[in-house]
């Protein structure tokens, strides 16, 4: 989530310099984290039943795939999306906030899972649902704010979206999937184009 700190500068820097900063944290989380000794793996889930512990460890040996993927995401959606910033700016916000949020409300609060994935909460959906729509709408208002407030309120729309595919899809490395989804953001290009 403090990454997305970077989203705030997006107005003020053209594509190519915000693909570059991208470039330059993807290198960092690659070369420099490593150096370090940060430990950022994904500690595995407890196994189900259908499950053994040893493919759950297997699953947590990957250990960079999400700090490698989130700049990866954040550079893919400044190159497909240069001329318009604040759509970058509003996937951004759902990426960090819905899913650092839906992480924190999930841990911390527990709660029913939800039936269709277990391994997901009421409490989580909530939290990414709240924190993603409010982030993606704020920051789409800070990128752009001659944009008219009801068609930045589809950035918020859009965080419902993502959060249907968060609740349905699969449990690591969802940065790489909210750049899919998000990349259909299209229809909130479409809107803003008018």
């Amino acid at each position: 989530m403090s990454m997305l700190i970077f989203a705030f500068f997006l107005p003020f820097l053209t594509w190519p310099q915000a693909a570059g900063c991208a470039g330059l944290a993807l290198l960092f989380n690659v070369f420099i984290l490593p150096r370090l000794g940060v430990d950022l793996r994904k500690r595995p889930a407890p196994a189900r039943d259908d499950e053994s512990q040893s493919s759950a460890l297997s699953a947590a040996e990957n250990v960079w795939t999400g700090i490698v993927i989130y700049p990866v995401s954040v550079l893919v959606l400044i190159l497909l999306y240069r001329n318009n910033m604040h759509i970058v700016a509003a996937a951004w916000a759902i990426m960090a906030l819905g899913d650092g949020m839906a992480s924190i409300a999930g841990e911390t609060l527990r709660g029913p899972a939800l039936k269709w994935n277990p391994g997901k909460t009421w409490w989580g959906l909530l939290g990414f649902v709240v924190a993603g729509s409010a982030g993606a709408y704020l920051l789409t208002r800070w990128s752009s704010p001659s944009l008219p407030v009801g068609k930045a309120f589809t950035a918020g729309a859009d965080t419902l979206f993502a959060s249907t595919q968060e609740i349905v899809g699969p449990q690591e490395n969802s940065e790489l999937f909210y750049t899919e989804r998000d990349v259909g953001s299209t229809r909130l290009e479409r809107v803003t184009a008018r």
